[in-house]
């Protein structure tokens, strides 16, 4: 599978850090651009109290009914990621699967002067994972297996971000290997010529370089021309 991984080309480091390393950064979750990210919505049940610590029997059976219909109803609590036991500290890298979308490369593309790296994962799809987008923060409940996990909670993103069709890494360390996944770099249609001629001589040596051009027919942008490689 294809994923697409934007970046501006004002932070030059970062960029020349993907393509001379091979690798991708992953940021912990809480410096990601959502501020809901990592919150979920819980049900709990109160723990109520044993009636036989009540000596008189009439309050006892009082108290007993008491308790128990307080039991039967759970209310709903909001939690941050961090309040789950053994989470650690969980760091993402966001990816997409598209590259035609203008407003990727308005938003995360520095208005169409940066690039997206095209990354082939292929055999290691079970490290991605598809982001589901829902109209409000996620239900998530303890099971037979536990406490919510990381990639429970952080596969989750309400619908104003539909748009981004968003794969995650959630890993535990800030970087992850991508040795020989580079497949392309894109230029954005804005992208500076100094960049463009700088990138030619730094790319890795089976990756392609391609300008992206506009799509007036449908209001995108599309992968256009190969820019040859210096020798």
């Amino acid at each position: 599978m294809l994923l697409y991984k934007f970046k501006s080309c004002s932070g030059l480091l970062y960029l020349l850090d993907i393509l001379v390393h091979q690798r991708l950064y992953c940021s912990p979750y809480a410096d990601l651009n959502d501020p809901f990210e990592g919150q979920f919505k819980t049900l709990i049940k109160s723990i109520g109290f044993d009636p036989e610590d009540i000596s008189d029997p009439n309050l006892r059976r009082m108290f007993a009914g008491a308790n128990e219909r307080l039991q039967k109803r759970p209310r709903t609590k909001f939690l941050d990621l961090h309040e789950v036991p053994g989470i650690g500290n969980p760091r993402v890298c966001s990816l997409t699967s598209t590259c035609s979308d203008v407003r990727m490369w308005s938003l995360y593309g520095d208005s169409h002067q940066g690039v997206a790296i095209e990354l082939d994962f292929t055999g290691a799809m079970q490290r991605v994972h598809e982001v589901k987008y829902v109209d409000a923060l996620p239900k998530l409940g303890e099971t037979l297996h536990g406490p919510p996990t990381a990639v429970d909670v952080l596969t989750y993103k309400t619908t104003h971000w539909k748009y981004e069709a968003e794969y995650r890494l959630i890993e535990q360390n800030p970087h992850i290997d991508v040795t020989g996944r580079i497949k392309r770099v894109l230029l954005g249609t804005r992208t500076d010529s100094a960049i463009r001629e700088l990138l030619v001589k730094l790319l890795p040596a089976d990756a392609k370089l391609m300008q992206m051009e506009l799509d007036h027919d449908g209001a995108q942008v599309r992968i256009g021309r190969e820019i040859e490689r210096v020798v």
